[in-house]
């Protein structure tokens, strides 16, 4: 094995040995070089490569401090992000960040099954856990559809507004998933550097008459979640 990956083992094992909790920080950098008998280049490999895994949160200037939990989704199951924090006893929040009609672009028009440059309605939304910054969400609907940012703000649920508004329930959803690196925009809003990396999704969902009703697209923490499927032969 490398030895940056001797030094990743060794890592999580201290941190399993020392009982290290969400938080603690972890020795420094010159610290760790003296007790691994290693460079500073395998110690901030080891370190980088630990961030990925979402096992530590490195801070500039701070120091490195072992992480919380990853956000664990199934793919199996069709769920919106408010209904997928309360399962998992976090507070869902976040911040509307625009909401307008506009001319849909090709590739929404073929989603949604609309002609080119049918005017549909687009929210853009910071997504957040009990307070953090979680994601990015970008939402286009269908034409039929148009809801207000004082339902959205009241119910915090664009598929409970939905419902509760034109009787909207998704059944099923096409869904691609990819990694990126986030933008400076993107970091900004995230409060991650830019670069990070995060998770993009792109959703089409169908209601109960396979209707294609909401294409959107989503950026989440690579630091704070991961995606779980169970396979059978």
């Amino acid at each position: 094995m490398p030895l940056y990956a001797d030094v990743e083992e060794a890592l999580r094992a201290k941190i399993e040995a020392d009982g290290l909790r969400p938080g603690d920080r972890l020795p420094t950098e010159r610290s760790l070089m003296r007790l691994f008998r290693v460079s500073r280049i395998t110690v901030t490999r080891a370190l980088r490569d630990l961030q990925v895994e979402g096992l530590v949160d490195r801070r500039q200037g701070v120091g490195t401090f072992v992480a919380r939990p990853k956000v664990l989704v199934d793919l199996q199951r069709l769920k919106s992000f408010t209904e997928d924090m309360l399962l998992r006893g976090l507070k869902p929040g976040g911040r509307l960040l625009a909401m307008a009609r506009v001319p849909a672009p090709a590739e929404v028009a073929r989603a949604l099954r609309v002609p080119p440059r049918t005017t549909v309605q687009v929210i853009a939304r910071l997504r957040t856990a009990n307070g953090e910054p979680m994601g990015l969400h970008e939402s286009y609907l269908s034409p039929e559809l148009e809801i207000d940012a004082e339902g959205l703000v009241r119910t915090g649920s664009l598929y409970a507004l939905l419902h509760e508004r034109y009787h909207v329930a998704f059944t099923e959803a096409d869904e691609t998933i990819e990694a990126v690196g986030a933008s400076a925009v993107e970091a900004r809003l995230l409060g991650i550097h830019r670069g990070a990396p995060l998770l993009r999704t792109e959703r089409l969902s169908y209601d109960q008459r396979r209707r294609p009703l909401e294409l959107s697209r989503m950026l989440y923490r690579g630091d704070r979640y991961k995606y779980h499927t169970q396979l059978k032969a």
